[in-house]
């Protein structure tokens, strides 16, 4: 059996934020879930941002059964199903205010989704993943959260758009159309999985996707391309980020019929279809990205407003506003009193010593080739004496991971000469400190650790009186780390198991640990336990420590629960036996029928120095890369641990250590290790070998 090295793809990096087009590639949405500013949000009853900007919108989530508490967090947003046999659950949303059209030959719209599986994905037939874009019509789908079980008109049911339905193994993976929806049905705010009219497009291919991991970050590309007058290309690829070079789908198909070529929604999501009750499925959506190659019209943006100031005759005052657009460059006109100012075309107005006269209202007008936007007014008040302080804007909530850094700002107006203080409080604003050095109009948190975490302030103070902003909630968070590793054992039929993890990681994490891979029903705190332990108790332990910032996988613990009468009864070549050849095979014939374990390690040491094993077969290595090879092809696969040797040269090539048949487990040392005039000898941990209820052979120890 050879490894052929895999086809190499690199995964997009992620795209700027900035809202400028650019000659090739313009970013439309990136939506990063960072909470700075105005943030997206997921199920509200009112949509808000009812109009999505470059980097938020309102996500709504549909599903056919209970949906799971969601929560958008510091690089995440989370969605997902309680306990269920079987559901389709998903998010929409418009992505832009102004949609994308495909007017020409060769421009394309494409949707990047990296995400994180919260429990395993897709792992049964007929499960999938689902992504798709859409014409909304700038209709908002519908808003609240909700269970599709009753019938609803409108929103969502006007989409149409395309679908790819990325299936789980054995599963067709279809590509295809999703119609504006005309009946009031129960399903028809669904926009992925389940409606009336879908045309297939192209050829349904079997997936050969095994379950998506959790823990494990992939990223989903779906992408839109105008091949033709009446044709769209549609390509759908699936990466697993763990490896940038492994691409777990790669499909295009070509549709001769355009629905529609204009897109400004999407929808991401999966189905579940479990084989018991009370599996909780949720997912961890890190970024969605969609950019055009197509012209876009994004409408300049304010994204700071001028504020009203008070001023003394003589001072001075300006006024400032911060926009951002598409398309051309913007340009700016100021006004006051609704009449123009000549000359006062830039971002900022400023008066150099203002007299009674400039009192007023101040606006401006941003320009670009999409249309325009007018600031709110900022009025200017005039006084004969000093101005008290005042505070403008005031510093904005923020949340970031240990030893990031995070900078405070506020804006504020009156006599100068103006000094400034941050204060900081620890016990939720009962008392405030000044912070030493900390005495302009920003200040900087930097290598944020957890004791940062708290209220901070701005005091301004002149000869007139001092002024305090609102307090800026600073959150610090920690992405889960080990302590402490969960120790393995090897125990007796009836004996206890107990293994316990130490992990680090605010907020505080959630447990689950797993055997093997999956997880441990009701297994979901720092320690397990089992209080008689059998057969089916042997193997790999480790736990998945989670927070709302990250996840953390504890080292494998091994654990081997011994059977009672599963010996050995004979081993080839024999005890003491000479004469042999190097490339002799190993085998040792049992009691009862044997299976190929997951843990431990068979080693093979030259009796005259026996302080490094010349050969080793790790079964927790070995049964990884079977697991990795079957995922790709359980065809061509035999479920039998797999190592690498080398051969010719070749040093990825791979092989099964071990064969089983019947009662016999035969061993394959590597070539080259064994030598004539030497004198070996053979170790065997417990957990190698096991027997049909999956207790384990105790072993073979020392040098006998």
């Amino acid at each position: 059996m050879h490894s052929y090295p895999r086809f190499v793809r690199t995964i997009l990096s992620a795209l700027s934020l900035a809202c400028v087009a650019h000659a090739d590639t313009s970013t439309v949405f990136n939506d990063t879930f960072n909470l700075s500013g105005s943030g997206s949000t997921i199920n509200n009853t009112t949509p808000t941002p009812a109009t999505p900007s470059i980097s938020a919108t309102a996500y709504q989530q549909i599903s056919a059964k209970a949906i799971q508490t969601t929560s958008i967090g510091l690089g995440y947003m989370r969605f997902g199903l309680p306990s269920t046999t079987s559901a389709v659950n998903m998010v929409e949303a418009l992505f832009a205010k102004y949609p994308i059209t495909l007017s020409n030959i060769g421009e394309s719209v494409e949707m990047t989704i990296a995400f994180t599986p919260v429990e395993n994905l897709i792992g049964s037939p007929s499960s999938y993943l689902l992504v798709g874009l859409y014409n909304g019509g700038q209709i908002q789908p519908k808003p609240g959260g909700l269970v599709g079980t009753t019938a609803s008109a409108g929103n969502a049911q006007n989409w149409n758009g395309y679908v790819s339905r990325i299936a789980a193994n054995t599963t067709a993976h279809l590509i295809g159309t999703r119609p504006v929806q005309t009946a009031v049905a129960a399903n028809n705010q669904d926009v992925t999985y389940s409606y009336s009219g879908t045309v297939t497009i192209g050829t349904n291919a079997t997936s050969t996707v095994t379950a998506l991991l959790a823990g494990s970050t992939y990223t989903t590309i779906l992408t839109i391309t105008k091949t033709g007058a009446a044709a769209l290309s549609i390509t759908s690829k699936l990466f697993d980020n763990a490896n940038s070079t492994v691409m777990l789908m790669d499909r295009t198909v070509v549709s001769t019929s355009i629905p529609t070529d204009t897109f400004d929604a999407l929808a991401f999501g999966f189905r579940y279809n479990g084989t018991a009750t009370g599996t909780t499925q949720r997912v961890d959506v890190k970024n969605i990205t969609v950019t055009t190659t197509a012209a876009t019209t994004i409408v300049p943006v304010i994204s700071l407003q001028p504020f009203s100031r008070t001023k003394a005759v003589g001072e001075g005052v300006s006024f400032d506003v911060a926009a951002s657009g598409g398309g051309a460059a913007l340009s700016y006109q100021w006004y006051k009193n609704n009449v123009a100012i000549s000359g006062a075309t830039t971002t900022s107005y400023a008066i150099g010593s203002v007299i009674t006269d400039d009192a007023g209202d101040y606006k401006v007008t941003v320009t670009d080739v999409a249309g325009s936007v007018t600031s709110t007014n900022a009025t200017l008040t005039v006084t004969s004496g000093s101005v008290a302080p005042s505070v403008l804007a005031n510093p904005s909530n923020a949340a970031l991971l240990v030893g990031a850094s995070n900078t405070f700002t506020a804006t504020a107006s009156g006599t100068a000469p103006l000094t400034y203080q941050w204060q900081f409080s620890s016990d939720a604003g009962a008392n405030y400190a000044d912070i030493s050095g900390a005495t302009a109009l920003s200040y900087t948190v930097s290598n944020a650790q957890l004791a940062n975490t708290g209220l901070y302030r701005l005091v301004v103070t002149n000869g007139q009186g001092s002024a305090t902003s609102t307090a800026a909630t600073l959150t610090v968070n920690q992405v889960p780390s080990v302590t402490a590793e969960p120790v393995g054992a090897t125990v007796a039929a009836g004996a206890a198991i107990n293994l316990s993890v130490t992990a680090i990681g605010t907020p505080a994490p959630t447990y689950q640990w797993k055997r093997n891979g999956v997880a441990i029903s009701g297994a979901t705190s720092a320690t397990y336990s089992v209080g008689s332990a059998t057969g089916a108790n042997t193997g790999n332990y480790s736990v998945v420590i989670t927070n709302s910032v990250g996840t953390a996988t504890s080292a494998i613990a091994s654990v081997a629960v011994l059977a009672s009468g599963f010996t050995s009864t004979a081993t080839t070549p024999s005890v003491g036996i000479s004469s042999i050849l190097p490339d002799t095979r190993l085998s040792i014939t049992f009691s009862s029928p044997v299976t190929a374990g997951v843990s431990g390690f068979i080693k093979i040491y030259d009796a005259s120095n026996p302080t490094t094993p010349v050969d080793t077969v790790d079964m927790v290595a070995a049964t990884t890369l079977k697991n990795v090879l079957r995922a790709g092809s359980t065809l061509s696969t035999r479920d039998l641990p797999v190592q690498n040797k080398t051969i010719g040269g070749l040093t990825n090539f791979n092989y099964y250590a071990i064969t089983i048949s019947g009662n016999t487990a035969t061993i394959y040392p590597r070539n080259g290790v064994l030598t004539y005039g030497k004198t070996y000898y053979v170790t065997v941990d417990a957990g190698v070998f096991v027997d049909s209820t999956g207790g384990s052979f105790a072993g073979i120890a020392g040098s006998s």
